[in-house]
């Protein structure tokens, strides 16, 4: 979809609905932010400012994809006149692991390290300013598991990640354990918000009393991994087989449904 400008416009997206609620809304990457068609794809999407390593100073520490966390985290904060959505997308938690941070015996866990460290600051450094009182910083990865961990992306483990929310617009502490897809996050946040989440069709408001068929559907190059509170499904789309965890023809058939029901969808855009 990011290579196909005519489909992107017309995707719901955060940035679009939030934008159209009076948001500012601005995207910031310390890498190429034209790589694989980006920086399109954002505008499409609804980001006013689309800014990437250009924005930043070149004399700023870097490694192979770009500007280390470190310097991605030093971004100046914008004012309170208007409510804004910014989105910084990070890149030093990524293969070659080249950080300049070296307390572990592991690259690859002196990288994780290294931007857990460069996110503490960064929230550490929010809290001492007006911001904090009514700011909300959400937290969350695109998948989980690094390196020879994990050798394939039918492993259970790629989809098990963290979603933190904080700031000063959380009200008090609390663990929420509970499946959910990355997609859901937009229906929660807008729903939180008081703003209409309906054009967000694979979105589920995962703190709503309504909230029942809970299940996870990660869908990667050639197959799929479907979870749900019964177990683990694994589906090869190249040798039309389902592997690994608890595997019935229901659950096949409803996982080979769901990816069909997101590629009819993308053929309406």
């Amino acid at each position: 979809l990011m290579k196909h400008p005519d489909q992107c416009r017309k995707l719901p997206a955060l940035a679009k609905t939030l934008r159209a609620a009076g948001y500012h809304t601005g995207f910031y990457y310390g890498g190429d932010i034209d790589f694989t068609n980006m920086r399109c794809y954002l505008a499409e999407t609804g980001f006013e400012e689309v800014h990437g390593d250009e924005y930043f100073s070149r004399e700023a520490n870097r490694c192979k994809w770009g500007l280390n966390d470190e310097a991605l985290l030093r971004l100046p904060l914008p004012n309170l006149e208007s409510p804004f959505f910014l989105t910084l997308l990070t890149l030093s938690s990524h293969e070659p692991w080249d950080v300049p941070y070296h307390r572990l015996a592991e690259s690859h866990q002196n990288a994780f390290a290294y931007t857990d460290s460069c996110l503490g600051a960064f929230i550490r450094s929010l809290r001492q300013t007006p911001l904090w009182d009514s700011l909300l910083v959400i937290i969350v990865p695109d998948h989980g598991v690094p390196t020879a961990e994990c050798p394939s992306t039918s492993d259970y483990r790629v989809s098990e990640i963290p979603m933190l929310w904080l700031g000063g617009a959380i009200r008090s502490p609390k663990d929420i354990d509970i499946l959910m897809n990355q997609s859901d996050l937009a229906a929660t946040l807008l729903s939180q918000m008081g703003l209409p989440a309906t054009d967000f069709i694979f979105s589920r408001n995962i703190l709503a009393p309504s909230y029942a068929d809970r299940f996870v559907l990660h869908a990667y190059k050639n197959g799929m991994n479907y979870i749900d509170e019964e177990g683990f499904l694994s589906y090869d789309c190249t040798s039309h087989q389902a592997s690994s965890g608890t595997i019935t023809k229901e659950k096949n058939n409803r996982t080979k449904a769901l990816l069909q029901a997101i590629y009819s969808q993308t053929a309406k855009l």
